[in-house]
Order: structure tokens, then sequence, then C-alpha cells
């Protein structure tokens, strides 16, 4: 698209016409305009367009990128200064500058940046700009206690429970520092007691045998109570007892036919069990009558 412009018009985009202009480009020679060698090349930096000493090419340089256009003197068409016409124009994309990076992400170690192709923007037909528009680099991640997990089983030969952490809330990355302090926790425990198996019987002794036991599977600590129940017991399964008399009873009254009195006494101190033999002797005496 064309517009045409007066010498008063241009006027309007009146701006010092000095070396950076020329040098970026934004008048270009080949396009119908070539400011060597004009008016234009020996004004000084700070000297405004001067429409009575100055050429009419010179009006070109006010316009300067207004919407994407440079502004074009057409030689062929336009000769005086009352013909001066915008034409649109290619401009190719430039990257703007990096952006800060963001955030560090715990959980990959890395953190980004982002830039834009918008220092100018590709117009009318060009290029966009060339390479990725984010980057990342590596950045250090602290590690952190995840939440204690709950208590272990209470040991009962130490009365002594424990409970752990671990150092991935989030996990150290690229040298970040590791979590401080310990990653286990104990503390006491009650233990109740309770009683170990019976030991073995030991010899039998009166007719009966004996066998004990401790409250040491485990011994109550911390606290806990103690095993209820007798610590021995006993047995006259297995034991052979022999009979033994008991003590002689008194004489009974004197038997006149035979003239003789008697006595006697038992075999139960003890009785004899177990496949145990009876008393020797017998169980009565006697004595004559006096």
């Amino acid at each position: 698209m064309y517009a045409l412009f007066t010498p008063s018009q241009a006027k309007k985009f009146d701006t010092k016409l000095d070396d950076g202009v020329r040098n970026l480009g934004l008048i270009t020679s080949g396009k119908g305009l070539d400011v060597s060698g004009t008016g234009c090349e020996s004004a000084s930096d700070s000297a405004n367009y001067n429409i009575s000493s100055d050429s009419a090419e010179c009006y070109i340089n006010y316009y300067k990128f207004a919407g994407g256009m440079d502004a074009l003197y057409d030689r062929s068409t336009d000769t005086s200064e009352s013909n001066l016409i915008a034409q649109d124009c290619v401009v190719s994309g430039v990257w703007c500058d990096w952006g800060t990076w963001g955030t560090c992400s715990s959980s990959t170690g890395l953190e980004s940046r982002t830039r834009s192709c918008n220092c100018p923007g590709p117009q009318n037909g060009g290029s966009s700009c060339s390479g990725a528009t984010s980057e990342d680099q590596s950045c250090a991640v602290a590690g952190g206690w995840s939440a204690w997990g709950a208590y272990g089983s209470c040991n009962t030969s130490t009365g002594i429970k424990t409970r752990s952490r671990t150092c991935t809330n989030p996990a150290p990355l690229n040298g970040g520092a590791a979590c401080s302090g310990s990653s286990t926790y104990s503390t006491t425990c009650t233990v109740t007691g309770v009683w170990c198996d019976w030991g073995s019987y030991g010899s039998c002794s009166g007719g009966s045998k004996t066998r004990s036991r401790t409250c040491a599977c485990p011994a109550p600590l911390n606290g806990g109570s103690s095993c209820s129940g007798s610590t021995s017991g006993s047995t006259t399964s297995g034991c052979a007892i022999n009979g033994g008399w008991c003590g002689w009873g008194r004489y009974g009254s004197c038997n006149v036919s035979k003239n003789k009195k008697f006595r006697y006494r038992s075999c139960s101190c003890p009785s004899a069990s177990g496949g145990g033999s009876g008393c020797s002797g017998s169980r009565k005496s006697w004595k004559i009558c006096s």
C-alpha cells in the first residue's frame, strides 16, 4: 500500500538526520534514494531539514520507521519535493533480550528463561528469528526432610521403638545442600513381661519332681507389667514311691484264749505308688499277756 505525503505532511515527521540513521540502514540506497552527494550529506548531526536549503530527497528521512515502512523517494515519477511516497518494506524479526531466570524447579533442578522475536517482530513477509524461545540451565536444589514415618514395633529386648524420615522433599540436586539432622528418632516403649518356657523336671524326691520358669521372654521394661503366676511347678507323675510303715498302734486287749495281745501298723507312710515296692515285714506284732 502506498501513501502520498506533501512536504507539509512530511514535515510532521521532522527528525534529525545523522550518521546513526544512515548507518542503521533506515534510509537505504538503491531503493530510489542515495543520500551521498546531496545536501543531506553535508547537514550537521544536530541540523533539522531546512526546506529552503536542503534537497527534497532529505524529506524521506522524516518517515523512518513508522508502521513498518521506510520512506522512499521515487525518482522515476517524483522530481519535486511535493511528491513523496511511503511504501511497505520487509522487516526481519530480531530477538529481544532474554528475560530473567525463573524459579528453580525442585523436582528437576532446572530453571528457565524466555525471549520473544519482537524487537522488532517480522513484518511484511520478513523472516522470523532463528533459534529457541526458551532455554534451561541447572540450578542447585537444597534437600528437604520428608514427614516422619510411623514408629516401628517396640523392641522387646531394649524397650525402644524407632521412626525414620528421608531427605527427599526435595532430594538435593546439582550440589545443593543435604538435609541437616538425623534420619531416625527413637523413644522408649512399654514391654509387658512374658513367661519363658518351663524348664525340665528335676529328680524325684519324696515322690514328686519339680520344674521352674522365669518371667524374661521378654522381661518387663519401662513400667510394663510382670508375669502372673508361679515360677515353679511339681508333679508326682513318673516318680516311683516305695511304701513306708507308719508307726505302731497301741496294743489291744489280751486274747485270753491265746494269752496274747496284738498291735498294728500300716504301709501308708507313704503308700507305694508309681511302681514303687510295698513295705517289708509284718503289719502286726504281739506279746504275752501279763
